[in-house]
This record gives C-alpha cells, structure tokens and sequence, in this order.
C-alpha cells in the first residue's frame, strides 16, 4: 500500500478551490508532514509530522490567516516537557472535531469483552 506517513518527502500542499492553483507550503520540514485536517472555521488545521525525531508522528496545529499564510507549526504543549520524549504512540491521523466522540471508550471496552457475534450477510448484496 501507500501511506505518506511514511515518506519522508511527503508534504504539505495548498490548493485554491477559486483558481485551481496550488503551492508547497512553508510549514513543510525535512522530515514527514502528511494528512491534515481543517477545523470547521477554516483558520486552524493539525497535520502529522515527524519533524521532532523523524520516528514518531505528533499532532502540529497551524493558524491560517485571511491573506493566506500559515503560521509557525507548534507540538500540542504538555504539562510535563518531557512528554514527548516518552510517549511512544503515533498521531498518524489527526482530526479536529465540533463534538464528543460516540461510542465512548468504556462502550468499546464492553463490546470488545462481550462474545463474538456471527456475521450476518444481506442476501441482496453482490459479495463476489
């Protein structure tokens, strides 16, 4: 298959819907930056990169100003300074969202501890 997430050459591109005209953004670094998300203003978008160690993928949020410029990437901050250093689980798939998260974490825990269910497939529907 093909994950940009793990090339180091992917980037960051900006594309204007009015003119079809697209260009490489600033925010790109050396290192992995891939999928981005847009938050439902149009002034705030996350993507994941690798720029901190060229291993893990950590969320990097941009503001987006009404001239078009994106401003500095910045990490999520922490409570502890060190959390990045530690924290060993990728952020490949970033999403800003308007809302709660269904099903809960403890509904998917209950359903994973419950007995597996038969598959019940739609005879209507073409399988092959």
């Amino acid at each position: 298959g093909y994950f940009t997430i793990h090339h180091p050459d992917a980037d960051i591109y900006l594309l204007d819907l009015q003119s079809g005209q697209y260009k490489k953004m600033e925010i790109n670094s050396p290192q992995t930056d891939s999928y981005h998300c847009w938050s439902s203003s149009g002034r705030w978008f996350v993507f994941s990169s690798k720029r901190l160690d060229e291993l893990f993928t950590r969320p990097f949020f941009c503001y987006f100003d009404k001239d078009g410029n994106a401003s500095k990437p910045f990490v999520l901050p922490q409570k502890d300074p060190q959390f990045y250093d530690s924290f060993l689980k990728n952020y490949n798939i970033p999403e800003l969202i308007t809302g709660p998260v269904e099903p809960s974490a403890l509904d998917i825990r209950d359903l994973i501890l419950t007995d597996a269910q038969p598959v019940k497939l739609n005879p209507s529907v073409d399988t092959k």
